[in-house]
């Protein structure tokens, strides 16, 4: 009869506790059978089988004790042998060669299956395995096959494996045979040092570059970005112009414009792409008129939700004096909204100091992580404008009656700093 090419191994991964599993290939002796279970061998089962003309094709492995939850497998294992002797002749003759050659053909299987899974030298090339390879070991191929190589250990690790290698050299110096199989290690251990190197080296995001973003756009991480920070601030708003002195007052002052919001993200979660909105600078008020507030700074992600750095608002709070006093007089200052790192909010300043009606101190816009608030005092030659980004406008001051009312100053504009890391 045919005997179809068969592995002679089949897998069960029993869901309920059993204990009889089918031979899914002929066998020709119930001693012909290994079990493993959860790859350990066990001897704690029996076979069944009903043999017709020395050949069984319903062979059933039953386990003393049920499994589940475990891998068993069962693989034909036949040492090569002839159980029965044929008398030429005989009436049985046909029938026991049969058996015989089917016999032959399976065991040639289980070679053939556990040939495919040897470590081969190439086709025309002669050698063996060496013997007594300590465990922990790797195989490298030799001139006469394969030997020891260098410790798998080692090779996980690169600053061991090259001293290793070091050692190695230095053994090999002294010994013909020994340099031979030191310099195959070395080599080994050079070139997995040199991949471990590299895998590292991938792994570790690296600085790419850092944007300042001062205008509307829709930002598109590159390819090799895996992950950024966000560092904004929102737009401060602009000082309030100084009014007119009320009756009798020889000084007066509008309200300096509110700082924009400060805020920080570490984005890790890299999206495809992401609108960013840069807050509008507040203007100054002309005298006699409030400034303008600042808008918000933001950064918008389909995932991430949006993270918003508000703009100072301006006030048309004012300051006209008769009496010596120390006063603050400001604007509010933006908030931050959003899944910040960290977050604060704008910054207020303002201090006026006015001795028997007249203006001695400064009024001074709101002061940013990234910029400066503008100042303006009593003396002209002291006034600054706000700098850099997000900060508050000075407001207009007029400090005794015989000198021009001021305008309020302008307020500065919103900025996003995009700091970019990778692996490319």
């Amino acid at each position: 009869m045919t005997l179809p090419f068969n592995d002679r191994y089949v897998t069960y991964d029993p869901l309920v506790p059993t204990t009889t599993f089918d031979v899914d290939f002929p066998i020709f002796s119930t001693a012909d059978l290994e079990v493993l279970i959860d790859g350990v061998a066990t001897l704690d089962f029996t076979v069944t089988a009903s043999f017709v003309q020395g050949k069984s094709v319903d062979a059933q492995v039953i386990l003393t004790e049920a499994v589940t939850g475990v891998t068993l497998e069962i693989f034909g294992n036949r040492d090569p042998r002839r159980d029965e002797d044929v008398s030429a002749g005989g009436a049985d003759f046909i029938d026991k060669t049969e058996a015989d050659l089917e016999a032959i053909v399976a065991t040639t299987q289980e070679v053939l299956r556990d040939a495919r899974r040897a470590l081969l030298l190439p086709v025309g090339e002669t050698g063996a395995i060496a013997t007594g390879i300590p465990v922990g070991r790797t195989l490298i191929k030799t001139e006469s096959g394969f030997g020891a190589g260098p410790d798998a250990t080692d090779i996980l690790n690169a600053t061991p494996a090259a001293a290793a290698a070091a050692a190695s050299a230095l053994a090999a110096e002294t010994s013909a045979s020994e340099a031979e199989a030191s310099a195959i290690a070395a080599e080994a251990s050079a070139t997995a040092a040199q991949a471990t190197a590299q895998v590292v080296a991938d792994a570790v995001p690296r600085f790419l570059g850092e944007r300042y973003v001062t205008a509307n756009e829709t930002y598109m991480p590159a390819a090799e970005v895996t992950m950024f920070d966000v560092e904004m601030v929102g737009a401060g708003s602009g000082g309030s112009g100084c009014p007119t002195s009320a009756a009798g007052a020889r000084s007066a002052a509008g309200a300096p414009g509110g700082a924009g919001a400060y805020g920080r993200r570490r984005i890790t979660n890299v999206e495809a792409s992401y609108d960013i909105v840069i807050g509008a600078a507040g203007t100054g008020g002309a005298v006699n008129a409030e400034g303008t507030s600042g808008t918000a700074t933001t950064f918008t992600g389909a995932v991430l939700g949006t993270l918003s750095c508000g703009g100072g608002v301006s006030s048309d709070a004012i300051l006209p004096s008769t009496t010596g006093d120390a006063r603050l007089l400001s604007s509010p200052g933006g908030v931050a909204t959003g899944p910040f790192d960290l977050s604060l909010p704008g910054a207020m300043d303002g201090v006026l100091l006015i001795i028997g009606g007249l203006l001695f101190g400064i009024c001074k816009g709101g002061d940013t992580p990234l910029g400066a608030g503008g100042v303006n005092s009593s003396a002209v030659a002291l006034q600054r404008d706000a700098e850099g980004f997000g900060a508050g406008g000075y407001g207009g001051i007029s400090e005794n009656a015989s000198t021009s009312r001021r305008p309020g100053g302008d307020g500065r504009p919103g900025l996003i700093i995009l700091r970019e890391y990778g692996t490319g």
